[in-house]
């Protein structure tokens, strides 16, 4: 009994004091609840503010706020607009969105969606630095198709995964991406769609988050970023619970 009891309780402990599960930390959300304006401002979120990049230039109603959603709207400048946070900085993180895609067009390639780890403000979808989740109206040639969602990393394309039926204009979705390390995990809808490990350890890395479209008009609601981190391990206090009953064993 004594034998059974100190190696079961023995494998107990160490079972408990190297489990760290991983915790999230929400730093940042934005449900754009508020007046309708031609720029997202610099309301705090989170303590974050929002900066707005296009490329090549800013044409008049590329980004606002309307209906309670921000609307980044490249497709008749043929412009890739972005939004990040600036000041926030992440390489493990958690982060959604809902996103509604404009009308479906006929020709060339229009796609929005998310991106983190970026090196800077402004850097673009499909950038050489970060990684971008994009949902893809259309074809562009390459490894771009019509009703995918795509992960592209540091100026590559990653991995993607065909939406049956595509996406539909005007119809709301949900986008998220957990990045951990090397993995990253694309959300469509609550389900899990792109289970992706990156073997480049250099990708590694933090960096800005955000939202952006490329030559596409989408509008997004409910933005949410947060931090995912590991908790120490609590092996001091979990010794001292297994104390007594690791003294009792030891008198039997």
């Amino acid at each position: 009994m004594k034998k059974v009891c100190t190696i079961a309780c023995g494998a107990l402990a160490t079972t408990l004091i190297f489990v760290s599960p991983t915790k999230a930390t929400l730093l940042a959300s934005d449900d754009f609840n508020r007046a309708d304006s031609n720029t997202l401002g610099s309301t705090p979120v989170g303590g974050y503010t929002w900066v707005e990049t296009e490329h090549p230039t800013q044409a008049p109603g590329e980004i606002q706020i309307t209906g309670n959603r921000v609307f980044l709207g490249g497709r008749s400048h043929g412009d890739d607009i972005a939004a990040e946070l600036a000041g926030l900085s992440l390489q493990d993180l958690d982060v959604s969105v809902t996103f509604s895609p404009g009308a479906t067009p006929s020709s060339t390639n229009y796609l929005g969606g998310l991106q983190y780890r970026l090196p800077s403000t402004g850097s673009g979808l499909f950038n050489v630095a970060g990684f971008s989740v994009t949902v893809v109206e259309d074809t562009w040639g390459g490894p771009l198709t019509a009703g995918k969602v795509e992960l592209g990393g540091f100026g590559s394309y990653l991995t993607g995964y065909t939406n049956p039926g595509g996406f539909v204009a005007g119809t709301d979705y949900t986008l998220r991406v957990v990045a951990n390390g090397s993995n990253h995990k694309v959300y469509l809808n609550g389900t899990e769609v792109i289970n992706y490990n990156d073997p480049n350890p250099a990708h590694s890395v933090s960096g800005l988050v955000g939202i952006a479209t490329g030559y596409g008009d989408y509008s997004f609601d409910n933005f949410s970023v947060s931090d995912l981190t590991v908790p120490e391990p609590a092996s001091l206090g979990i010794l001292a619970m297994l104390a007594p009953v690791l003294a009792w064993g030891r008198r039997k």
